[in-house]
């Protein structure tokens, strides 16, 4: 399935779901993290990439987003006829592991079960690019986004940001 294809199902078990890509993201905002044995097919000093590294580590942690697929779990505040949502988390850390550790933390920690990584990416994004992140992916949602200033402020200490929950309901069998 193509980045922006919302026509994709996905396949967990034997339940079958209709996924709509909801963070589609434009390359200049986010890049996918690349495996070391990836990197050295990489050009590394292109300008692209320079766009990525405006910020140093002394400055403070990594931004990343990861999309992850969470059950109901004990959460109490899903909606009874919903089983399970896809919900990207945008974490503070050190690097992609703890990112990834982080995240799960933050949704078992709100009751929820944790299923996968929807897309099997973790993305480091851009904290000063974030005002336009949201405004070109979640415009719809803007205010309920926290801003750049307090994102990049965030960072400095202990940043987790729970975005929009895409719900699915459970869904019965077809009888032939």
């Amino acid at each position: 399935m193509a980045a922006n294809d919302c026509s994709g199902s996905v396949a967990a078990g034997r339940d079958r779901r209709r996924v709509c890509c909801l963070n589609n993201l434009p390359s200049y905002l986010e890049q996918p993290l690349l495996a070391k044995s990836d990197r050295s097919h990489t050009n590394l000093d292109c300008q692209m990439f320079k766009f990525f590294k405006q910020k140093s580590a002394a400055e403070g942690d990594k931004l990343y987003r990861i999309t992850l697929h969470v059950g109901r779990g004990t959460n109490t505040e899903m909606p009874a006829n919903l089983i399970g949502a896809y919900v990207p988390v945008f974490v503070g850390a050190d690097g992609h592991e703890a990112a990834a550790f982080k995240a799960v933390a933050e949704v078992r920690s709100r009751g929820f079960s944790f299923i996968d990584i929807a897309d099997g990416q973790i993305h480091e994004l851009d904290p000063y690019q974030w005002n336009a992140f949201v405004m070109e992916v979640w415009s719809d949602f803007a205010t309920e986004f926290p801003t750049q200033s307090k994102v990049i402020e965030a960072l400095r200490t202990n940043f987790v940001f729970i975005g929009p929950y895409a719900s699915y309901e459970a869904q019965t069998p077809r009888t032939p």
